[in-house]
């Protein structure tokens, strides 16, 4: 009688365990680690991780998520603007967009008005005086993040980007 072949270790049948998984698991991460893509990737996870705590500080000392930060400034740049542009730029969903909405509402940074069929969005001046406030420490973060780049490499990152975003549209 034969046995049947041992599923690969790390599987969904055959969990990484004893050492032969180990042997399979560094031989794995080691393959992994030679991926330039791979690890481009990991680092920009990593960096971007690090970033979003940093950017994140401020607005959790007022109590204003990123999203919540993201939304006030898509309406401050242009005051008017429907919930589904803003949807659409933040690159979330319109239910997403309506719980924030709902909740600058109630602290009276933001309000709707009904235009035709579309609810356009506006800062209330608590909204102002917020986003006013909150500019000068996320421009002062942004500045001291990228200042770690010199004038060739941010235009090279900005060209980057702009190559990955419009790769993804």
């Amino acid at each position: 009688m034969t046995s049947q072949p041992e599923p690969p270790t790390g599987s969904p049948t055959g969990p990484l365990t004893g050492d032969r998984g180990k042997d399979r698991n560094a031989v794995l991460i080691q393959d992994r680690s030679r991926d330039a893509e791979l690890l481009t990737w990991y680092r920009f996870i990593r960096v971007l991780r690090k970033t979003i705590s940093v950017m994140d500080e401020p607005m959790q000392e007022l109590n204003v998520s990123r999203y919540q930060f993201d939304l006030l400034m898509q309406v401050a740049f242009e005051d008017g603007i429907n919930q589904q542009a803003c949807a659409e730029r933040m690159n979330v969903t319109k239910g997403n967009v309506t719980q924030h909405i709902d909740r600058l509402e109630k602290r009276d940074l933001i309000r709707r008005q009904k235009e035709g069929r579309s609810n356009c969005l506006h800062l209330t001046q608590a909204g102002i005086d917020l986003v006013a406030g909150m500019m000068p420490i996320h421009d002062r973060r942004v500045r001291e993040i990228l200042s770690l780049l010199s004038r060739e490499e941010l235009r090279q990152f900005q060209s980057i980007l702009r190559k990955l975003d419009r790769g993804l549209d």
